[in-house]
């Protein structure tokens, strides 16, 4: 996680944000989502600052439904965007992402 919590959009956190996102890599060894998904959505969240989550996959994954269940269960300050990469991506799934999270979706 980046924050504990939800932070204020300024200048310095968006700077804080791009530079943990540079260090950001992946395995290639298959897409896991479960587990950010309830680590990230267990984190608290106020009024203040509703929290937004952005998810990226260019895969699929075999337990889609456990996650649809995890983000409807998110509480209403929650969003849950969803971006799809590459024609490898489930579009089922980025789409039902950004449905169940109340959220928006793209497909690139």
């Amino acid at each position: 996680l980046m924050y504990p919590s939800s932070v204020e959009y300024n200048n310095e956190n968006l700077n804080d944000a791009c530079d943990q996102i540079q260090s950001f890599g992946a395995n290639l060894s298959g897409t896991e989502l479960l587990e950010p998904i309830i680590s990230v959505l267990s984190t608290a969240s106020d009024y203040k600052h509703p929290k937004n989550v952005f998810v990226l996959t260019d895969g699929c994954i075999s337990n889609t439904q456990q996650v649809l269940d995890k983000i409807r269960e998110a509480n209403s300050l929650t969003r849950v965007h969803s971006f799809g990469i590459g024609s490898g991506a489930s579009t089922y799934l980025v789409k039902e992402i950004a449905k169940e999270g109340k959220g928006s979706y793209t497909m690139i």
